[in-house]
């Protein structure tokens, strides 16, 4: 994550996954489509972490925007580690860093990404400033 190590912040969570046989495509490695699926497993799991899980009602966290920078293709059989990395929240925005590893060696990096989630009212399909209380949540999450 070389171009974004200085404005991604501190490592917030960390989640090991096993690759699926079915997560690989006819080229026999993981379909760049999951390599996504992955970092939203991460992203899930951080925010029902930290009490911020979202039913599509009232207030909550959206992704915006995403992107991956594939840096190695990922084979079956693997164990992958997500390594998730929370940006300094904006006014309804929050910028967060995934990196994908190899579990049992870390200096194998698979793929770097970053999505961008905001907080938003889900009925009028529009931002709205995040809460303290939410913002809090994130300045305080770190591993460990």
């Amino acid at each position: 994550m070389q171009d974004n190590a200085d404005q991604r912040g501190k490592l917030a969570y960390v989640v090991q996954l096993d690759v699926r046989w079915g997560d690989m495509d006819a080229l026999g490695h993981v379909n760049n489509a999951v390599y996504f699926r992955y970092m939203e497993q991460a992203r899930i799991e951080f925010f029902e972490k930290h009490g911020i899980a979202s039913d599509g009602k009232g207030h909550g966290m959206l992704l915006v925007h995403a992107d991956c920078n594939f840096r190695r293709a990922i084979v079956y059989p693997a164990r992958i580690e997500l390594r998730l990395y929370c940006g300094e929240a904006r006014r309804s925005s929050l910028p967060l860093f995934i990196e994908i590893v190899d579990a049992r060696d870390a200096n194998v990096l698979y793929a770097d990404g970053k999505s961008v989630v905001a907080w938003v009212d889900f009925a009028a399909n529009q931002s709205l400033p995040m809460p303290d209380a939410v913002r809090a949540r994130f300045a305080a999450a770190k591993v460990g």
